[in-house]
C-alpha cells in the first residue's frame, strides 16, 4: 500500500510542477505555445516572478529539495527499495541525473544567457500573478510538509482497494 500511496502522491505532485512550467511557457512564448531557449534568455530580468516559477517548477521536476518533486521521488524510490527493486531504483536515479542536465539547461537560459536582442518585459495580469505565486508555494510547501497530501494519497489507495 505504501508504494501505491507514493505513486498517487507523485501523480498529485506532478500536477503543480508541470502546470507551473507550462504556465511559464504560455506567458513567455511569443505565440503562446512553442518556446525556444532563445526566448528564455534573460527571463530573470523580463519577469523575475516567471523566472523563479520556472526555476522552482524545473527543480521540482528534477527532484531537488525542498520541493514536492523531491518528496515524491523519495517516497516512490523508498517504496521500491522496500520491495527489493534495487535495480529499478538505480535506473530511475540515473534517469533523474540525465534529466537534471536538461533541466539545468532551461534554468541556465533563464538566468545566465543574455538575449541576442532586447526583449520587452513580461507583464502578468493580477490573476496570472496570483496563480503563479500559488503554484510556487504549493510546490515548496508540499515538499516541506507533505504529510497532508500523502495521507490523502494513502486514503485514496485504501478506498480503491
Amino acid at each position: 500500500p505504501t508504494g501505491y500511496a507514493a505513486a498517487v502522491f507523485y501523480a498529485l505532485a506532478y500536477l503543480p510542477m508541470t502546470f507551473t512550467c507550462f504556465l511559464v511557457v504560455v506567458k513567455v512564448a511569443s505565440d503562446g505555445r512553442d518556446l525556444s531557449t532563445v526566448q528564455l534568455a534573460g527571463l530573470h530580468r523580463r519577469s523575475p516572478l516567471l523566472a523563479m516559477a520556472l526555476l522552482v517548477g524545473v527543480f521540482s521536476l528534477g527532484g531537488i529539495p525542498p520541493t514536492i518533486g523531491f518528496t515524491g521521488k523519495f517516497l516512490v524510490f523508498n517504496a521500491a527499495m522496500e520491495r527489493g527493486y534495487f535495480l529499478l531504483v538505480l535506473i530511475a536515479m540515473i534517469n533523474v541525473v540525465v534529466s537534471l542536465y536538461y533541466y539545468i539547461q532551461v534554468v541556465k537560459a533563464a538566468f545566465v544567457l543574455e538575449p541576442e536582442e532586447e526583449l520587452p518585459p513580461i507583464h502578468l495580469s493580477a490573476p496570472a500573478t496570483i496563480l503563479t505565486v500559488v503554484m510556487v508555494v504549493v510546490i515548496v510547501v508540499g515538499g516541506i510538509w507533505p504529510g497532508q497530501l500523502f495521507e490523502l494519497a494513502r486514503t485514496a489507495v485504501q478506498t480503491l482497494r
